[in-house]
């Protein structure tokens, strides 16, 4: 199953996003049955709208995660209430209000324009779940409004607590693109390696998401001697190597590719005897093996 998804996902950000939210909705599920909270579908909603947004792949730390999940939280809040006084005042108002802040966060912090479409449909989904509530009473628009943060400070705190798998999701990407310039050099398309570099591309996109600080200094290392490599194989494959020295070229690397899948340290005798492929190999080889002594 893992292997078919990995088809449509091969970077790994569904199977990890949708893990992360099913746990956050199980959590507050209980932590609502527990309590007797009622509206618990609205309220735990709003919540995975907040982590489903600072989940992008454009979200590529963790300062900006928390920071991206605070505004949501912080708008959400004020949009409830904003539209609970647009029940007695013009509806206008309240919209107004709402692209004014929208535009001001976009202008004052030039917002990436991915983030920002989804931001707008994250809070256009915020405003149908807020139909569910229909205050009457000042005393109701203050009970919501406490519900409304309580979930979300409930789900700030999930998020920070949960496991960092970003290392994982990491090695997994590696693999692929290590197993995709196998590929490539295996068939001789050079046209095939611009897949690999899009590749490194999301890998040091995404790198300073791990919190180990030894691993994410080598993790960095590996992820410029692969791209420096890239480079090298395409000069290699325009020389119109024998079939005995591609078999060579991707023994070693199957080797390594191999030892990464498996989390294990790499030993290797290497059988391509160019200098360049040996000592940028090392350098992968020596700074995985660090990951591995420091996991």
């Amino acid at each position: 199953m893992l292997k078919m998804l990995r088809q449509y996902d091969r970077y790994g950000y569904g199977i990890f996003t949708g893990m992360k939210l099913s746990i956050t909705a199980s959590l507050l599920y209980v932590f609502a049955m527990l309590f007797h909270i009622n509206d618990t579908n609205v309220l735990i909603g709003l919540v995975i709208v907040c982590i489903g947004v600072i989940e992008l792949p454009v979200v590529n730390t963790q300062y900006k995660k928390d920071l991206l999940y605070l505004f949501l939280a912080c708008l959400i809040s004020a949009l409830y209430i904003v539209l609970s006084i647009a029940t007695i005042m013009p509806l206008v108002i309240g919209l107004l209000l709402l692209v004014a802040i929208i535009i001001a966060v976009l202008y004052r912090y030039k917002v990436n324009k991915f983030v920002f479409i989804i931001c707008c449909n994250a809070i256009l989904i915020v405003v149908f779940c807020f139909a569910e509530f229909t205050p009457t009473n000042n005393t109701l628009v203050i009970n919501d409004s406490l519900s409304i943060i309580e979930f979300l400070t409930l789900g700030f705190w999930i998020h920070k607590l949960y496991p960092n798998r970003y290392y994982k999701r990491w090695q997994q990407n590696y693999v692929w693109v290590l197993a995709s310039l196998i590929k490539s050099i295996a068939k001789t398309d050079v046209a095939k390696i611009n897949d690999v570099r899009n590749g490194i591309h999301d890998l040091k996109n995404n790198i300073n998401l791990i919190d180990d600080k030894i691993c994410l200094s080598s993790a960095k290392i590996m992820n410029d001697e692969l791209a420096s490599y890239t480079y090298f194989v395409i000069n290699q494959l325009q020389l119109e190597l024998s079939q005995a020295e591609i078999d060579e070229l991707t023994t070693d690397l199957h080797v390594i590719l191999d030892s990464i899948n498996d989390s294990n340290e790499v030993l290797i005798k290497f059988k391509y005897g160019d200098d360049f492929h040996q000592q940028t190999l090392t350098k992968i080889i020596k700074n995985w093996n660090m990951i591995c002594r420091q996991l």
